[in-house]
């Protein structure tokens, strides 16, 4: 049997060469098994911090809801989030026994452990198979020659440095980890022509449709792998068939209704896309319509790189360094789900890390075997490479992931714990994840009609908290019309947090929420003087400014985006005195208009905006050449309205509106993700 390193074999080991080696490597094994253990007691850590700030959004909330379900008995769990059976999502049949194991511990925290335990375990695998790999392509007698601890050193390094492997484990939960461990020990055990393979790949293909397709990679891989070995190449065939006919089984039972399929892949299938397409029109589609496949695929060229380069580059061009990675990188960015959401690394590309650190140990065996000095060089530039993929996105993990300040944090965590689990919760994307143990959760959507299935509805929403995706005035326009429209009881409010309850007529069935709106309540905004009214009726809610009050904004934060055209800002306020409002541009920090008046109640202050050119905000890509390409932000300028309050006035402020003018676009045009 080969031992799948999948290049032409090294020159045979001298006695004393495979000594030096075997001890060489032994010690480069123990220092990974220590750096590997110390990382997992990092990432439990970091993920108990993302638990701890509610870092838990819509993806989380999906699983959760149906672990926590069935834990609790129920074996056809419906998911709410995505309003549709759990095993419609993908065909994840591993998550009923996980969760069954599991049933005796808090479900939300034991998800993330075991999602870390599982990455950790897919980089030890693969750094194993890499130093088996390393010790067998070693060149004996040649002095010159890398050592197979330099290999498997290097390797080890890229697998520690790779930043998207943190930012996948920060990404909520996923079964991608499982599917990374499952994979490489399916491939690992095909090369050594060990028949426990048939274990891993159940597991494996247990994990859904998409691990279907990785499995459909493995198979590939061996089949490239097994040119000069015949065993090998016929469980290739085996399993891309076998693992093909999987994947049709899934789509007969219906384990194909995820919305991410249609949205991502429909675009095949006609010009304008085509959000209802199934299975077979897709791959109708891309066999009819392969320009718009490379079309795609060419877009996405950075994240390709990006996704890549990071792992170790080089073994993309390896056997057991190309199945897996392709099937991943194709799957990925031809997805336009969201704007191409899944082409950025992240969880969704963590299974190719393993393999691509696999592929690298025997690019550099093959090399070392033709021109060492060669093999110094790369494993040098791949090194280097990877440290500086480190250097400038690990920094940004915990501030891109975790938005939540400690007045937001209390508000939560009192709000968790006291929320019946009978209610209906209907909270804002950014922090759904830790309420979706219950049977009825949504996160709320821009524009979303929510059926009433619960006597008792608990809103809890936010603006600024979390990673959102609706823009802040339908945030504000949906706290506005819980409390002032449904009459829902405020709860609680600081920190940027509103929790209201509402117990609905029995008449209705169902509550839609606004997408967007050109009116936002002065008290639900963010102010450094004032003090939220929020007694009596919410049609008389204001934010109150004290004549004893210092010098500074009243109100701020009250956002649209806007296209070019004109637009009047109305304040409604009662103010002693001249206050100034002020218009700003978020992406440049730039003052575009400033007017001083004063408030009345039969006038409101009025103030005309001219929006001729449009700034784009900046959205962080990293530094060549370790660049990504990200989502780009919404159409448009983010545009901020304040209204500053000189001291010893008095002033009440009950709404900001922005309006279009006549022949001008409206507010908040449709767009990709609000924030990210």
């Amino acid at each position: 049997m080969s031992d799948g390193a999948g290049l032409s074999d090294g020159a045979g080991l001298s006695d004393g060469a495979g000594l030096s080696n075997s001890r060489g490597v032994s010690l480069v094994k123990r220092a990974g098994w220590v750096l590997f253990g110390l990382q997992l007691v990092a990432m439990l850590i970091f993920s108990a911090s993302i638990y701890r700030h509610f870092a838990l959004t819509w993806d989380f909330a999906i699983y959760h809801q149906a672990w926590w379900l069935i834990a609790h008995g129920n074996l056809a769990p419906f998911n709410t989030t995505t309003r549709t059976s759990f095993w419609g999502h993908h065909g994840e049949a591993i998550l009923w026994p996980l969760a069954l194991l599991t049933s005796p511990l808090p479900s939300g925290p034991a998800m993330l452990a075991l999602q870390d335990l599982a990455t950790v375990a897919a980089e030890l695998v693969a750094f194993l198979w890499a130093c088996d790999i390393a010790t067998s392509r070693s060149d004996a007698g040649a002095n010159a020659s890398m050592p197979a601890a330099a290999v498997a050193a290097c390797v080890l390094v890229v697998l520690l440095a790779n930043p998207w492997t943190w930012w996948s484990i920060a990404q909520d939960f996923h079964l991608e980890a499982f599917m990374a461990f499952f994979a490489l020990m399916f491939a690992w055990d095909v090369a050594r022509g060990k028949r426990r393979y048939i274990l891993w790949g159940l597991l494996l293909l247990s994990c859904g449709d998409v691990a279907a397709a990785l499995a459909i990679g493995v198979g590939a891989s061996a089949i490239i792998a097994g040119r000069r070995d015949r065993a090998i190449l016929r469980t290739g065939l085996l399993i891309v068939v076998g693992s093909a006919l999987w994947a049709v089984l899934l789509v007969l039972l219906g384990a194909d209704q995820s919305h991410t399929l249609a949205e991502g892949y429909g675009y095949v299938v006609g010009p304008h896309g085509n959000t209802s397409a199934g299975f077979s029109q897709i791959v109708a589609g891309a066999l009819l319509h392969p320009s718009r496949l490379l079309t795609t695929l060419y877009q996405h060229r950075l994240d390709i790189y990006g996704g890549v380069a990071a792992a170790g580059i080089v073994g993309l061009f390896t056997p057991w360094g190309a199945g897996v990675p392709t099937v991943v990188l194709l799957s990925n960015n031809l997805n336009r789900y969201q704007g191409g959401v899944f082409a950025a690394p992240g969880y969704q590309g963590f299974p190719a890390t393993g393999f691509l650190a696999v592929g690298l140990a025997s690019a550099l065996g093959w090399i070392n075997a033709k021109k060492a000095w060669l093999a110094w060089v790369v494993a040098g530039v791949v090194v280097a490479n990877a440290i500086g993929w480190a250097a400038v996105w690990l920094p940004k993990t915990d501030s891109e992931w975790i938005h939540t300040n400690q007045a937001a944090l209390r508000v939560l965590n009192s709000t968790v714990a006291t929320v019946p689990r009978g209610a209906e919760v209907i909270a804002s994307q950014g922090i759904v994840g830790r309420f979706s143990s219950r049977n009825y959760v949504y996160p709320y959507r821009a524009g979303a009609r929510f059926p009433i299935k619960a006597r008792i509805v608990y809103f809890i929403l936010t603006a600024y908290e979390g990673v959102e995706t609706v823009p802040v005035s339908g945030s504000l326009g949906a706290v506005s019309k819980v409390a002032t429209d449904l009459h829902a009881s405020l709860l609680g409010s600081s920190g940027g947090i509103w929790v209201l309850r509402w117990t609905p007529p029995r008449t209705a069935n169902s509550v839609t929420l606004p997408s967007r709106s050109s009116s936002e309540p002065a008290w639900a905004l963010n102010s450094s003087i004032g003090n939220p009214m929020t007694s009596g009726p919410p049609a008389h809610w204001s934010m109150n400014v004290a004549s004893n009050a210092p010098s500074g904004y009243a109100i701020y934060g009250a956002y649209w985006r806007v296209l070019p055209g004109q637009y009047n800002v109305t304040v409604n306020a009662t103010t002693s005195a001249p206050v100034n409002v002020e218009v700003w541009n978020d992406a440049s920090g730039t003052l575009l208009e400033r007017f001083n008046m004063l408030g009345t109640a039969s006038a409101p202050i009025v103030a005309p905006v001219d929006i001729t050119t449009v700034q784009n905000s900046n959205t962080f890509s990293g530094v060549p050449p370790f660049s990504v390409s990200p989502l780009p932000p919404p159409p448009g300028e983010l545009i901020e309205v304040r209204v500053w309050v000189p001291s010893g006035t008095t002033a009440s402020i009950s709404s900001v509106t922005l309006r279009a003018a006549p022949g001008s676009p409206a507010p908040d045009p449709p767009g990709s993700l609000e924030s990210q």
